[in-house]
């Protein structure tokens, strides 16, 4: 297994949770955001087991509709993480 690379961790103290940051400036990527983001989750709720904010920040305006894809969802598996488009 590869080690994780998120773009940015904060552990929040006072709320006893974990802010997970991710800054994109293109939509794409391999493999795709919705299914890195539950990886980094999983691994990191393995890792420290409190709860985790996810946000993922895209930097660049762009048409794609995947800058609006707020989480993965595979048969019964839905993992939502927040999106914020500048």
């Amino acid at each position: 297994m590869e080690p994780i690379r998120s773009d940015a961790l904060y552990l929040l103290q006072n709320r006893g949770q974990i802010l997970h940051l991710e800054f994109q400036t293109i939509p794409s990527s391999s493999p795709p955001l919705p299914l890195r983001m539950l990886d980094y989750w999983v691994r990191l709720y393995r890792k420290y087991d409190c709860p985790i904010e996810q946000v993922v920040i895209f930097l660049k305006q762009t048409k794609s509709p995947i800058v609006y894809v707020e989480q993965l969802a595979v048969g019964r598996t839905v993992h939502p993480y927040r999106v914020v488009r500048l």
